[in-house]
């Protein structure tokens, strides 16, 4: 699952988000993407706030299709590491991907 912005509105249910599956075998991606009108981002000085997503966000996929292989490589590796599928998360910052937690 991924959305514009922080995971805070993802996480407690409260704001739609894309989601998108990938066959592990043929790395075919199906996504299936959510009207997503607002979106959680940091405030400066701390803490967060939440915003309307710009217009020309809302209707269309949050990761792009090179974002969406790079979270599959990584998932994947992690887990291979492990011996089996991991609940993972992540985050792209400035177009760099994260790794959180697994």
């Amino acid at each position: 699952s991924s959305a514009w912005g922080l995971c805070e509105g993802i996480v407690s249910g409260e704001l739609d988000a894309d989601n998108t599956l990938v066959d592990r075998t043929t790395l075919k991606i199906e996504s299936t993407v959510a009207e997503k009108t607002h979106q959680y981002l940091r405030k400066p000085e701390g803490g967060i706030y939440k915003t309307s997503v710009p217009s020309e966000k809302v209707n269309i996929n949050s990761l792009t299709e090179n974002e969406i292989k790079e979270v599959t490589t990584l998932v994947l590796n992690v887990a291979q590491k492990f011996g089996k599928p991991q609940d993972c998360e992540w985050a792209y910052e400035n177009g760099k991907l994260y790794f959180v937690q697994a």
